[in-house]
């Protein structure tokens, strides 16, 4: 199937050209397009129609394709809601002065695919803007210092949890502000810590390279350096916590490999327990005199799966430790590992909801809403929901009760505005594709009389079912009949005058 080239349509042929030569020029991985606007739709399949007509040019077999994880340059969805709050932060106009808000955001989008704790920190600095995001319907009702306070707890756990790499962040400084988020840490001590590595080559080769000597020191001996920022409690609380690797720094892909203890969760302190482990997981290297190393027990994790460490604590009367040392063992398994689920790109469904700003519950089944007509058609008539300007469909079968057999442009006139009801059952609405055959998420309406006009069945879904003390209005049938028993009761208590 031939790939259409987009450069093709004159109005898009001078973009398409320019876009190419920059997926050329810069071998992406990816392409992201937010989901801030409508538009974005047409903008996405554009992308990927540029991305295709770029696989067959013969620059993209020799000189791209070796760089690709995936073979391909893909082109997904990106939540720009946090990048957007970003692009509007002190920070990001100190760094980028001169930039306009989109490309700023077009910058926070980038990054947040890469670090998006970099960008949440950030956000949570001086003026707070993170208060600015909707994360529940209820925040609100909290007192901001109060919700500040359990955000910067949260992203303490998040820090704690996946680790700063301390020389990634030196050299990049946009993300920096983690780092006063580890544990033991703050603004000041990070900043003191920064500016020494800064002017130590702006990279460490070891955790112990952090932490001041003094009689005191019981994490073992390391020469004097200046870098050395840390007393022996602020060491203590936060050195699991800080990575120190090669990474992505290119600086230091010369560099001999870095020791892998220095990048794991496990406390300088417990160095002394880790070896006794990691001797009893690789005996065979004990007895030839070799010493056993992180690195080693990464490569061969079925020595450590093995290992009876109950056993090895009763042994060495450390069974009082034996959670830390279940801890240590699963730290070499599963470096950094966590329970938290991995951030997913937004689906097609997701990204239509984002770029009209709506929501599943906002445009819920039922929904009464004010349409203008725009287009009329054989079996469909197209609509703009006048809130939010978001497109709908009102297919012939929702149009009206009572005209059966009535064609659509004889019950509907462009430019009219119309009372409809949003359909939003799964289970019945009718499902639409594009021309590449992919799903097309709309918004369905009914604008028949005896769809609008029965409230009953809404009340019942979204007010009895949920709360069992509510007592629904009665209808209009239901007070008729009310009324008539009321008359009823009273003529009978009324004596006839005839007798």
């Amino acid at each position: 199937m031939p790939v259409f080239d987009p450069a093709a349509d004159p109005k898009k042929s001078r973009d398409s050209h320019k876009i190419r030569e920059k997926i050329l020029e810069h071998k992406p991985n990816a392409i992201l397009v937010a989901t801030s606007a409508p538009q974005s739709k047409q903008l996405k399949d554009d992308m990927e129609k540029i991305s295709q007509y770029t696989e067959s040019d013969a620059r993209f077999k020799d000189d791209l394709l070796p760089h690709l994880e995936n073979k391909r340059v893909e082109v997904m969805w990106a939540d720009d809601r946090v990048a957007a709050l970003w692009a509007n932060s002190d920070a990001a106009k100190a760094e980028f002065p001169d930039y306009s808000f989109l490309v700023r955001k077009a910058i926070g989008v980038g990054r947040m695919a890469l670090d998006p704790l970099a960008i949440v920190a950030v956000l949570l600095g001086r003026k707070k803007e993170v208060l600015s995001l909707r994360m529940h319907e209820l925040q609100d009702r909290l007192p901001s210092e109060q919700l500040v306070t359990r955000l910067e707890q949260t992203l303490i756990t998040a820090v704690a949890q996946v680790g700063v790499d301390i020389n990634a962040i030196a050299a990049n400084p946009w993300r920096q502000a983690p780092l006063q988020f580890v544990p033991g840490l703050g603004p000041r001590k990070a900043r003191q810590l920064l500016a020494s590595i800064a002017a130590n080559d702006n990279h460490i080769k070891t955790r112990m390279d952090l932490l001041k000597q003094d009689a005191d020191n019981v994490f073992g001996a390391s020469a004097p350096t200046d870098v050395a920022q840390m007393g022996r409690t602020v060491f203590h609380n936060s050195a699991p916590f800080i990575r120190v690797r090669r990474g992505e720094v290119a600086a230091l892909q010369n560099e001999e490999e870095f020791d892998a203890v220095d990048d794991i969760r496990i406390n300088p302190e417990e160095e002394a327990m880790l070896q006794i482990i990691l001797d009893e997981a690789f005996p065979d290297m004990a007895e030839q005199g070799a010493v056993a190393d992180v690195r080693t027990a990464m490569e061969s994790p079925n020595n450590l799966l093995q290992l009876d460490l109950y056993a090895v604590a009763d042994a060495n009367h450390c069974l009082y430790k034996l959670q830390t040392w279940v801890d240590m063992m699963f730290e070499m398994l599963v470096p950094y590992g966590e329970l938290r689920l991995h951030s997913a790109v937004p689906s097609d469904e997701d990204a239509f909801y984002l770029r009209h700003g709506e929501t599943r519950e906002s445009l819920k089944d039922g929904k009464l809403v004010e349409a203008k007509v725009v287009w009329v058609g054989d079996t469909e008539v197209k609509v703009v929901i006048q809130n939010n300007n978001m497109e709908a469909i009102i297919p012939q079968a929702f149009a009206s009760s009572s005209s059966a057999g009535q064609k659509l442009n004889e019950i509907f006139k462009p430019g009219m505005v119309v009372p409809g009801r949003i359909r939003n059952n799964p289970e019945t609405e009718e499902v639409y594709y594009d021309e590449n055959q992919r799903r097309r998420y709309t918004v369905t309406l009914t604008t028949a009389t005896e769809a609008l006009e029965n409230f009953d069945i809404w009340e019942r879904r979204y007010c009895c079912d949920i709360d069992r003390a509510y007592r629904p209005h009665p209808s209009k049938k239901q007070q008729q009949q009310q009324q008539q028993q009321q008359q009823l009761e009273q003529a009978q208590r009324t004596p006839s005058r005839t007798a």
